[in-house]
């Protein structure tokens, strides 16, 4: 009669390595883990002192400013600016030659500015008299520019009362075309409109000096003489 089991086959029974190997072998990695440990805890602790060592360079910043556009001439140097200019203007006076009286024109240098600007100015000089012994004027002492404008219709020259005072038809005539050839330098086809304060000058003097406003150089060539 057979058997139908099959014996069991019994596993060889190996060796056992002594306690101390294995506590050995189990010890390695725990060692090997802690000098790991060890070693990055010092290259971290380095790595931290060079940080803290070398400083930081701080980035340029940019403003917003450096990124807009620049203007034109935003950038002027001073030597760059426009100096003013000087303008010359006439300054009509009145000299003899051979024992006549005649329209002499003295040039005087003003600093550039708008027309009605330079008028005036020479205006005033001209009221102030004459340095040059050779021009004279017949136009009163004390008299005062009151106001000077230039208009469409011509330019309005308003003078105190004391244009009015003393001498004689060629005294009247002669101060009469220094205020319109001086008034017409920066345009000798203009207009010249006389007042005495503010009220048109339409009789000059006791001589009865008519004058028909406004008179331009030509027209007082035309009805005067000096």
């Amino acid at each position: 009669m057979h058997d139908d089991h099959k014996p069991v086959r019994k596993q060889p029974i190996l060796p056992q390595p002594p306690v101390t190997e294995l506590r050995s072998r189990r010890a390695f990695p725990f060692y090997l883990a802690a000098s790991c440990t060890a070693i990055a805890f010092a290259a971290g602790s380095g790595l931290a002192w060079w940080t803290r060592s070398v400083p930081l360079i701080p980035k340029p910043s940019i403003s917003t400013n450096s990124l807009l556009p620049v203007k034109p001439n935003q950038f002027q140097s001073p030597a760059s600016t426009k100096a003013p200019t000087e303008k010359s203007v006439q300054i009509y006076w009145l000299k003899t030659v051979d024992n006549k009286i005649e329209l002499a024109a003295a040039p005087i240098a003003l600093n550039d500015a708008q027309p009605n600007v330079l008028l005036k100015a020479a205006f005033e000089k001209m009221l102030q008299g004459s340095t040059d012994p050779t021009l004279t004027s017949t136009i009163p002492a004390n008299t005062k520019l009151q106001e000077l404008e230039i208009q469409p219709d011509g330019i309005h020259v308003d003078l105190s009362s004391e244009f009015t005072t003393g001498g004689g038809s060629t005294a009247m005539m002669g101060r009469v075309a220094q205020v319109i050839y001086t008034a017409t330098t920066l345009d000798p086809k203009a207009s010249v409109w006389i007042s005495i304060n503010n009220e048109p000058l339409d009789v000059l003097g006791g001589e009865g000096l008519v004058l028909d406003q406004p008179m331009t150089r030509q027209e007082f060539d035309q009805n005067f003489s000096l």
